[in-house]
């Protein structure tokens, strides 16, 4: 089986949740979208598609992509991207990085990934408390960069166990000189 514009993608493990941590359920609610699983495995990709990611690549997509919703009435209805059991249609634009079969990442442009970065006070160290605005990218065109971005253009994401940012690379508004 095979989509003329789309990709045939199963979620990663299986799973449609990814709310376990060393066997302590982390939420149990549909709702909660910190918690979907956003890697996928593609099956097919997309007939005439000449692309980067091809066939056994992993992918992050949106966190609806998975997720059951409740409808008007509350009866609970799988996305529109749900084809048959395991197995999803996923649009091009709805793939924001992939990592080939060695594991190396890459994220699909416009899309990068910035890592937050940890408030430093002058003679101290906050553990826990971000700095508003500020990352360093870890997948885009300049891995390593410090960077200050735009309000409310981060979409929080844990990849490799890291908790990223994914923006669009127009949301960095500037190279930052302060090293992290």
């Amino acid at each position: 089986m095979r989509s003329p514009h789309s990709f045939i993608v199963r979620p990663e493990g299986g799973k449609l949740f990814d709310n376990v941590s060393n066997g302590i359920i982390l939420s149990s609610s549909t709702e909660d979208h910190e918690f979907t699983n956003r890697i996928a495995v593609v099956e097919e990709v997309p007939i005439g598609y000449s692309g980067p990611v091809q066939k056994g690549y992993r992918i992050v997509t949106h966190h609806n992509t998975f997720r059951p919703f409740n409808n008007m009435r509350g009866v609970e209805e799988m996305p529109s991207t749900f084809v048959k059991s395991d197995v999803y249609f996923i649009d091009p634009e709805s793939i924001y990085m992939y990592a080939n079969p060695g594991n190396d990442w890459t994220a699909m442009d416009p899309n990068v990934f910035v890592r937050p970065v940890e408030k430093k006070h002058e003679f101290l160290l906050l553990p826990g408390e971000l700095e508003p605005l500020h990352g360093v990218m870890v997948y885009g065109p300049s891995p390593g960069t410090p960077v200050v971005f735009t309000p409310h253009s981060e979409y929080e994401f844990r990849i490799n166990g890291d908790t990223l940012y994914k923006m669009k690379l127009s949301d960095i508004c500037l190279v930052s000189k302060k090293e992290y």
